[in-house]
């Protein structure tokens, strides 16, 4: 996790194996779906892949499906950053 301090708000970048972790795929998975298009955006510098945290919360977070009886309340009482196995 790579944190950018600048004059604005702190960036959380991620590399492959974070982003595997917090969705809980195999690093293998997230290479498939930057190659197919499909995953969280991501930026190159150099030869690294980086992920912005908070496109990588959206990715999971399109996925997200209601069901009726849904426990969660919709709305902006709800975080937009989760922490998952104590990665941030």
């Amino acid at each position: 996790m790579i944190a950018q301090h600048s004059t604005g708000p702190v960036r959380v970048w991620l590399d492959t194996a974070e982003v595997a972790v917090r969705t809980r795929t195999p690093e293998a998975t997230v290479r498939s779906w930057r190659r197919r298009g499909i995953g969280p955006a991501y930026c190159r510098v150099g030869r690294r892949v980086l992920y912005d945290i908070y496109d990588v919360d959206d990715f999971i977070l399109t996925g997200r499906m209601e069901t009726t009886g849904s426990v969660f309340a919709p709305g902006p009482e709800r975080p937009t950053v989760f922490v998952i196995d104590g990665a941030l």
